[in-house]
């Protein structure tokens, strides 16, 4: 059977923030593909075309392509793509799943201060849902980059483009989300899946990935990667990471 892995990258970013995972997976014999989301394309995304985008299209679009596959892919999906993940597999979609610091589902609240503190730099931003949203640079350093050196920062964050203001309004207000679109059937989920939270990620708290993999019981390894921020793969202990991801993909 051909080993098959889909990287799915997260809100504001691209392919390029999943690439160097890739590389250690190919070395290791797997074939990997990193799908673009909708309108995240180029160096800075398409702002207009965003306005109004849903999770749920990016769902669509790549459920589509994961029908087109052969045979079944293991999902590997940070942030916002591990909630994409978790709704592909939901619908049968996947072999195993991976989730790097996968943002919170529907049902789950945030528990830090820290957390807390992002929901209210949004209500601040008026009514996002409607229209596209940039970050802002000392926000994404404090919550998301905290343990890189600021050379790296300032790499990442130049290369990070705008997002949907809907698709965060469901990430982060899904209880005024009339659609529940980051409600997941986990009972519908029947493979694997290996959740993954850096212990220095300061917008999602291992607590919210203690939570997500309660959720799914045995068919859920938890593993805290020590020391790593949001952004996991740039983090300079992501090696020993990625040979725990390797391992368990091989073994799942």
């Amino acid at each position: 059977m051909e080993r098959t892995a889909i990287l799915i990258h997260g809100a504001f970013g691209g392919p390029w923030t999943m690439q160097p995972l890739a590389e250690i997976l190919r070395s290791r014999g797997w074939n990997c593909h990193l799908p673009t989301l909708r309108h995240h394309a180029g160096e800075h995304g398409d702002e207009a075309a965003l306005n109004g985008l849903s999770i749920a299209d990016y769902c669509d679009d790549l459920g589509a392509e994961l029908r087109a596959l052969p045979g079944e892919a293991v999902l590997i999906g940070h942030s916002m793509g591990g909630v994409i993940a978790q709704k592909l597999a939901a619908k049968g979609l996947a072999r195993a799943v991976v989730l790097l610091n996968s943002s919170v589902i529907a049902g789950i609240l945030p528990g830090t201060s820290a957390e807390r503190s992002l929901g209210r730099e949004l209500m601040t931003a008026g009514a996002f849902w409607e229209q596209s949203l940039r970050l802002d640079f000392d926000l994404v350093q404090r919550l998301a980059m905290n343990t890189l050196d600021a050379p790296t920062q300032r790499q990442i964050f130049a290369q990070l483009g705008p997002e949907s203001g809907r698709a965060i309004f469901e990430l982060f207000f899904w209880m005024f989300d009339d659609q529940q679109t980051t409600r997941i059937e986990t009972d519908a989920v029947t493979c694997p899946l290996l959740v993954v939270s850096g212990t220095r990620d300061e917008g999602v708290s291992t607590d919210i990935a203690r939570q997500i993999a309660g959720r799914y019981g045995d068919k859920a390894t938890l593993h805290l990667a020590e020391g790593c921020c949001h952004y996991i793969v740039q983090d300079a202990r992501f090696p020993e990471v990625a040979k725990v991801i390797g391992d368990w993909m091989e073994q799942a």
